[in-house]
């Protein structure tokens, strides 16, 4: 009898853990000639989760995690496929991506290392993308002779691209970070900009214990009063719990009403009800919002610990913006952050769905 019911929780157990998880698998093949492609990458943006192809082009891989994700495909000479999906528990997805090999355009400049222009560019490239942290001498880019910087006729601002992924090792926090670059610009003079990138976070093995822990504080500090901390405590209603203040007078955040959610179904006519499933709407009342954590006050009220504070904008006229549970927007490109968070970059990156 006691052999029976170890044996029934054993299958309960199981059963659980295989209803947590969803399954991703299919192809990568090439789009001409459709043969498969072997070696090709297919992750889940901004995770931790994905796998190669086998010799056959075929791919298969589990996640526990839930929500929307983009699954991204990609290859050395090849442009790279995205597939955004929804990931619910139990999922089973079976995908084939075709990719088209990439063009290199005749008049196009190989950039070496030795090029003046180019080394000033990568400089402040570095600078803009790492931010400014004392944990800089622990990240760099593994492979920057693939970069290239074009001059924008848009006020001062430097387009990069790279035609591979741009390889990113992250010392500090114990992470190598393989980064197809979509759409990347900053202005040298003020140091701002933007990047939209698809990227894998590969975890490195720890050479001891010592170097485990270190990583695992150094995340935690990562983590602790960042825009992913803030945005996941503003949907569990936890700001205070979390030691968020929102500092700024009459600008602050809050939820949206159903009547008024029901208008902006108009912006995504297709996507809505997946959206309104997976995302809190929240809008900025007036902006700048001003956020700090762990920020201190005088006897008159006013901060003390200035440096600590972060403003957040919206980039245009829409003030809406879509949180998850795990504290991650839909389309970052809507706000602006600058202050604390304006300084704190790629460097302090963590996976998606990262919790201290």
């Amino acid at each position: 009898m006691k052999y029976f019911i170890s044996l029934l929780t054993s299958i309960l157990i199981l059963s659980s853990s295989l209803f947590s998880q969803a399954t991703i698998s299919g192809s990568v093949v090439d789009q001409k000639t459709k043969e498969p492609l072997a070696g090709a990458n297919v992750y889940l943006s901004g995770t931790t989760s994905g796998v190669q192809t086998d010799a056959t082009g075929s791919f298969s891989f589990v996640v526990h995690q839930t929500g929307l994700f983009k699954l991204v495909a990609s290859s050395i000479g090849y442009s790279p496929k995205i597939l955004n999906l929804t990931l619910a528990k139990g999922a089973n997805i079976n995908h084939t991506f075709e990719l088209q090999q990439r063009t290199i355009e005749l008049d196009e400049v190989v950039v070496t290392a030795s090029n003046t222009e180019w080394k000033n560019n990568y400089k402040q490239f570095q600078k803009f993308f790492f931010g400014n942290t004392e944990s800089l001498n622990d990240v760099y880019i593994q492979n920057p002779e693939i970069i290239r910087f074009e001059d924008s006729n848009k006020f001062q601002e430097v387009n990069v691209f790279a035609e591979a992924p741009v390889v990113i090792v992250n010392h500090n926090l114990g992470y190598t970070i393989e980064a197809e670059f979509v759409e990347v610009s900053f202005n040298p003079e003020n140091n701002s900009g933007i990047y939209k990138l698809y990227t894998k976070f590969n975890e490195m093995e720890p050479s001891n214990n010592d170097v485990k822990e270190n990583w695992e504080r150094n995340r935690s500090s990562a983590y602790e009063g960042s825009p992913t901390h803030f945005f996941k405590s503003l949907v569990q209603e936890r700001l205070r719990k979390e030691k968020f203040d929102i500092a700024s007078k009459g600008a602050t955040i809050e939820p949206v009403k159903s009547d008024e959610a029901n208008r902006l179904a108009l912006f995504y006519p297709r996507i809505w009800p997946t959206l309104v499933k997976n995302y809190s709407l929240f809008k900025l009342t007036y902006y700048p919002v001003i956020v700090g954590h762990n920020i201190r006050y005088d006897q008159f009220d006013r901060v003390i610990n200035d440096h600590a504070l972060s403003y957040i904008s919206y980039s245009g006229d829409n003030p809406y913006i879509l949180v998850d549970n795990n504290g991650e927007l839909y389309d970052p490109s809507i706000i602006q952050l600058s202050g604390k968070w304006g300084f704190e970059r790629f460097s302090l990156m963590l996976p998606l769905g990262y919790s201290d």
